[in-house]
């Protein structure tokens, strides 16, 4: 009797093992399944991106031919002429900016820009006086 339980004990246990090992051998598929997914994701993305990086640089080399009218094709000189125009709003606003940037400050800020550099420097020769 004492061995029929073992037996039965036994047999459950590998019952158990069994059905264990089968869920985890499902379980490493799936996962391997989904790396695989994943890393042909990040092969897609970037193809992609080199796909788009090679449309810019053909859209690049198109514009500047049409610009020095070595090719010539009416829709394409269209996209080309908003190219230009864009260039020009960038230049003017690059402009606009480093007029802004070398503006001077209204004269109490300047003022008390000056007066904090001075103090700056004051604090700096005291420093230098102490060691």
């Amino acid at each position: 009797m004492v061995n029929n339980q073992t037996e039965k004990k036994v047999e459950g246990f590998e019952k158990a093992w069994d059905s264990t090992r089968s869920f985890l051998t499902q379980i490493k598929e799936d996962v391997d399944r989904s790396v695989k997914l994943l890393r042909l994701k990040g092969e897609i993305s970037q193809i992609k991106r080199e796909i788009n990086s090679q449309y810019q640089a053909l859209g690049e080399a198109t514009y500047k031919q049409i610009v020095k009218k070595e090719l010539k094709e009416p829709a394409l000189e269209k996209l080309a002429k908003e190219i230009t125009k864009l260039f020009k709003e960038l230049k003017q606003n690059q402009k606009k900016m480093a007029e802004i940037s070398r503006e001077t400050s209204s004269p109490s800020i300047k003022a008390k820009s000056s007066k904090s550099k001075e103090d700056s420097s004051k604090e700096v020769g005291a420093q230098k006086e102490r060691s």
